[in-house]
C-alpha cells in the first residue's frame, strides 16, 4: 500500500491535529481518506484542510459536547451527586458562575468542571 501523508515531511513535525488526521487516514477512515483526496486536488476541486478557525472551533465544540455528555451520564448513574456553584467576576467586571459536579462512582468521589455560566442579571440581584 502507498503511504499517505497529510503534511509535508520536509516541513518538520506536524501539529497534533494533523498527526491525528494522518493516523485516521492510515487506519483506513473513509471520511478522512475522501477529504484527503479532495485536499490533494482530486475531483470536486475543493481543498479540505480542517485548519481554519471555524473548523477548529467546531471540533473543540464537538469534543466539549462529548466530554459534557460523558460526565452527565456518569452523574446520572451515581447514587450521590452535588452541584457546586459560586460567583466569580472576571477582568471585564462580568459576573460568571463556575459550575462543578461532584459525584460518587465505585466508592470514589469525582469532581468535574462543566463550564462557566454568564450571569446576565448578576447573582447579587442588584
Amino acid at each position: 500500500t502507498e503511504s499517505i501523508s497529510l503534511f509535508n515531511k520536509a516541513g518538520g513535525n506536524p501539529c497534533n491535529f494533523l498527526a491525528l488526521l494522518e493516523f485516521h487516514a492510515q487506519s483506513g477512515n473513509q471520511a478522512v481518506l475522501r477529504d484527503f483526496h479532495l485536499r490533494q486536488g482530486g475531483t470536486g476541486g475543493s481543498r479540505v484542510t480542517y485548519c481554519s478557525g471555524q473548523s477548529q472551533n467546531e471540533i473543540i465544540d464537538c469534543c466539549g459536547d462529548y466530554i459534557r455528555d460523558t460526565v452527565l451520564k456518569r452523574v446520572r448513574k451515581a447514587p450521590f451527586f452535588s452541584i457546586l456553584a459560586d460567583e466569580a467576576t472576571d477582568y471585564s467586571n462580568i459576573e460568571q458562575m463556575p459550575l462543578v459536579l461532584r459525584y460518587v462512582q465505585k466508592f470514589e468521589v469525582h469532581e468535574e468542571f462543566l463550564g462557566f455560566v454568564t450571569c446576565d442579571t448578576g447573582l447579587s440581584g442588584a
